[in-house]
């Protein structure tokens, strides 16, 4: 009997010994024969590290609690969809909520102005996705509209259907490009005199409504419009100057720019209340141009409070080419020019649009540009260290590969330079970022639902 209980004692004694053994050596053990069992016979008494997400917050809005803050982590920018993100924002937190209390009470007591400035490059060009953007606004709050701004002419001119300005007599461009002075925020400045205009807003609205008719022009020492036979003379003595030249009904103005020596900018038409949204695209360029803008006539701007919400879409001018991958020098010059329009257009909010969609080919086949993520990323990181909202539209529009889709699509959406939309492609393109400013405009409603049941 002692022999017997012997062998069960050196039995239990070695089979504790192993099993210790292999727990102590358990990873090395699947290291090099995978198939092999974990054991670990003392996990339930050892205290687990808890593991850090390198996010921390849910990849979906629908996920998060109230609570959740799930803007706070940087790397949301590549995680959330659909929706317009601040940095430091709650789920539940208005991100534009200037803007948006505006709209809230321009929708109550329709009454006031709401004006946005659009810029981008040759994506929005022609009034495209601006153009659609305009109809849903105005369709969704009732509210009236006009075309906006009108530059004097552009290389999109003659396919802008939304709005034209026919010209007879000669002037002279200055622009980002091309003498780069006294330009207006559109790039543009025009030295004009004995040039005879007329101009026309297309866009739909109430006949019965008055039609605003400004000339925007800059500073100069005397300025002569002959309209309906009479003679006005002006003296612009500022950088920017806004011209009330009529406010009718009609959708068309004649008038005569004569003796001149202030830059004139353009005409914008607009309704006495209701949201403008003025496009200001400029084929080519990647938004650093704007540090051509005088700081005189921002300020200027500013203290006019001519725009309560300026948006930035640019980006696929930065993948010029197929294999560019680092926009550092970018993402230095483009913030330096954010903190200084910041500055000196304090009274407006901003939101930065990060890049379409856009694509190369690559052995043959085409794909969206390998460089897309750096891009997007270094475009979130400008909005995030300005504390200013960011959208990212390529995640948005579909993400990898959908510009390819859209040119191969029936009806197709895309031309086949794979950069550009055509009239179906911005309209879908404007559907997608109109739904994330009503997601955000929703947030009020909410809240006030909220608030009134307490």
């Amino acid at each position: 009997m002692d022999n017997y209980r012997s062998k069960v004692l050196t039995f239990v004694s070695i089979s504790i010994i192993l099993l210790f053994t292999a727990s102590y050596f358990n990873k090395n053990i699947v290291a090099f024969y995978p198939n092999f069992k974990g054991i670990n016979i003392v996990s339930d008494i050892i205290e687990k590290p808890i593991k850090k997400n390198k996010t921390s917050v849910p990849k979906k809005l629908n996920q998060a609690t109230a609570s959740d803050p799930i803007y706070h982590d940087f790397e949301q920018y590549d995680a959330i969809e659909n929706c317009i993100m601040g940095f430091d924002q709650y789920k539940d937190e208005v991100v534009l909520s200037d803007f948006q209390n505006k709209i809230l009470a321009l929708s109550q007591q329709k009454k006031g102005k709401i004006r946005i400035a659009w810029f981008g490059d040759s994506t929005i060009e022609g009034d495209l996705i601006t153009k659609q953007l305009r109809v849903l606004f105005n369709n969704y709050f009732k509210s009236d509209t006009g075309v906006g701004f009108l530059p004097i002419h552009t290389v999109a001119s003659e396919f802008r259907k939304t709005g034209t300005i026919d010209l007879n007599g000669t002037f002279e461009t200055n622009n980002f490009i091309e003498n780069p002075k006294n330009l207006f925020i559109s790039g543009y400045s025009y030295n004009a005199s004995d040039l005879e205009l007329t101009v026309t807003n297309k866009v739909k609205k109430n006949p019965s409504i008055n039609l605003e008719k400004w000339l925007y022009c800059g500073k100069g020492d005397s300025l002569e419009i002959e309209m309906d036979d009479k003679i006005r003379l002006f003296t612009p003595t500022l950088n920017f100057n806004k011209i009330l030249l009529d406010n009718s009904p009609s959708n068309v103005i004649n008038f005569k720019i004569k003796k001149n020596n202030a830059p004139i900018f353009g005409v914008s038409m607009e309704p006495e209340t209701g949201i403008i949204i003025d496009n200001y695209s400029f084929r080519g360029i990647t938004g650093v141009e704007l540090r051509k803008v005088q700081n005189q006539l921002l300020d200027e701007l500013n203290s006019d409070a001519t725009y309560d919400l300026i948006v930035f879409q640019y980006g696929v001018n930065l993948l010029y080419k197929p294999d560019l991958v680092d926009f550092e020098n970018y993402h230095s010059k483009m913030n330096h020019v954010i903190k200084r329009l910041k500055k000196h257009l304090n009274k407006s909010e901003f939101l930065i649009i990060g890049s379409a969609d856009r694509a190369f080919q690559y052995n043959g086949e085409w794909k969206t540009a390998v460089g897309m993520d750096s891009l997007l990323k270094v475009q979130a990181k400008i909005a995030y260290e300005n504390k200013i909202p960011f959208f990212n539209l390529y995640k948005s529009m579909g993400g990898e590969g959908t510009i390819v889709k859209w040119v191969d699509s029936l009806p197709t959406m895309a031309n086949k330079d794979y950069i550009h939309f055509n009239y179906k492609g911005a309209n879908k393109v404007a559907n997608i970022i109109f739904n994330s400013f009503i997601n955000d405009y929703n947030k009020i409603l909410k809240n006030k639902s909220r608030k009134s049941k307490k």
